[in-house]
């Protein structure tokens, strides 16, 4: 409660705000991420600024900060808020940057397991094509050897039929030579008539003569034969030969492709586990940046408003939380923002600034001492929360006095403690102060039997109600 409007400047307390007392250490240790998770992350997702309160059916926010520490975010309805200040951008393009190297990491996991599957079909290939090769070359080396056979057994003939031509020729030669014991000449023996020894030894010689003269010649024509057959095979044993080697050189060549296939196989799939584990790394340094982006929107200013996104988190609790224990009272958060803007400028009189947890530095009102223009209120807490042993002061975004303070204080942020400088344990607190006179704040007069309870002054209701009926046009979130 307080008696001031608009407060003149705060005397510092020395009190150090409430969210010093919570640090940064709560997302050590969130490093693992399953792949399904991170996959569900990927995808095209809309950039955030938009002037427009009412929250988009899939929020690009939300995508963001879908994150598993929930004390690092506001209410999950609240992501759809827009809200705007650099650290904000930057974060939001660390974020997207991070997903951007995921995507691309998931996109190298691909393209290691298609070209995996690739050279597995290749290597069938190359298989197949070796089988072929196997059987071609037997085949060569089979029709090799059988045209080697031919030509042995060409040779063979050739041998045979130059023998027998041998000894026809020394058929030949012994009756050349009777002929010339004989003294005549040889054609002259076979020519010779009669049934004289002489003649018969002629017609003798002259019938040898003549069959040894036809086999030598049968032979000889069958040794060229042979020749040529022999040569025949000759050449077809060559050529087969040459498609051996021919084949060997291909079945070379296709085992080192074999060969060369699994080492791209197994490079194709240490990328895979190397996409995999980036994967998961990314996974973890995803959900830092996520809840860096968090952190950045809860100070950040809520479009169209003159708070930031961690206050309004503030008034929204505060109210849900009235909702339950009080439905009556119908309290909105427009109401307690209205206060807020008239009390504190939301948490920023005198230079005071509402960290990411809804801390704030000293914020005093005037001493109630006497000729202050303000009721006379001695000390009632020994200056613990005013810092003002003689006379209390209304204290943070809220302005509560000591007094009204052990009344109405709840712990609004759960960290088991409860101060009136902090926004979560101010806003539940007014919110409190306006619920328990019973007062309808939904209906003109609930609301101003409510405010005048907080500050009993006709100006401060208007002022109120006239701020809160502006914030009641910002489609934020339904309460």
């Amino acid at each position: 409660m307080t008696d001031t409007l608009l407060i003149p400047p705060p005397r510092s307390s020395g009190r150090p705000a409430a969210s010093a007392r919570r640090g940064a250490g709560r997302r050590r240790g969130r490093r693992s991420l399953a792949f399904a998770i991170v996959a569900a992350l990927l995808g095209a997702v809309p950039a955030l600024g938009s002037q427009v309160w009412s929250p988009p059916a899939a929020s690009a926010a939300e995508t963001l900060l879908s994150v598993e520490d929930p004390s690092s975010t506001v209410l999950p309805e609240l992501n759809t808020v827009d809200v705007s200040g650099s650290a904000v951008d930057d974060a939001e393009g660390e974020v997207r940057a991070v997903l951007d190297l995921i995507d691309a990491s998931v996109v190298a996991f691909d393209d290691a397991v298609s070209l995996e599957a690739e050279l597995g079909r290749g290597l069938l290939g190359l298989q197949a094509e070796t089988g072929r090769l196997n059987d071609a070359r037997d085949a060569a080396i089979v029709a090799r050897n059988t045209a080697w056979g031919e030509v042995e057994a060409a040779r063979q003939r050739v041998a045979v039929h130059e023998g027998e031509a041998g000894a026809a020729q020394a058929v030949l030669d012994e009756v050349a030579a009777e002929a010339y014991i004989s003294g005549a000449d040889v054609l002259d023996l076979l020519e010779s008539p009669g049934f004289t020894p002489a003649g018969r030894k002629s017609r003798y010689l002259s019938d040898v003569f003549a069959d040894q003269t036809a086999r030598f010649g049968g032979e000889v024509r069958a040794r060229d034969e042979a020749l040529a057959d022999q040569a025949a095979a000759q050449a077809r044993a060559d050529a087969q030969e040459a498609v051996r080697l021919g084949l060997e050189a291909e079945l070379a060549a296709n085992a080192a492709a074999i060969e060369q296939n699994g080492v791209d196989a197994a490079a194709a799939r240490q990328a895979q586990l190397d996409a995999t584990a980036e994967q998961d790394r990314l996974a973890g340094v995803l959900i830092d940046a996520k809840a860096a982006l968090a952190d950045a929107r809860r100070s950040g200013i809520v479009v169209g408003a003159d708070f930031p996104l961690v206050v309004l988190d503030a008034f929204v609790r505060a109210v849900r939380y009235e909702a339950d224990a009080r439905p009556a009272c119908a309290l909105d958060w427009s109401l307690l923002a209205a206060i807020s803007r008239v009390e504190s400028n939301h948490g920023t009189y005198g230079g005071s600034r509402v960290d990411a947890e809804g801390g704030t530095s000293s914020i005093l009102g005037p001493q109630l001492a006497p000729g202050s223009g303000f009721a006379t209120i001695a000390d009632t807490d020994g200056g613990e929360l005013d810092g003002d042993p003689l006379y209390d002061r209304a204290v943070g975004p809220m302005q509560f006095i000591p007094s009204s303070w052990r009344i109405y204080a709840l712990d609004g942020n759960g960290d088991d403690d409860v101060d009136p400088l902090n926004y979560y344990d101010a806003a539940l607190a007014a919110a409190e102060h306006l619920c328990r006179t019973g007062a309808d704040t939904s209906t003109a007069a609930g609301l101003r039997q409510a405010v005048l309870s907080y500050n009993n002054s006709d100006s401060y209701v208007a002022t109120v109600a006239s701020l809160a009926g502006r914030y009641q046009l910002l489609s934020i979130t339904p309460t």
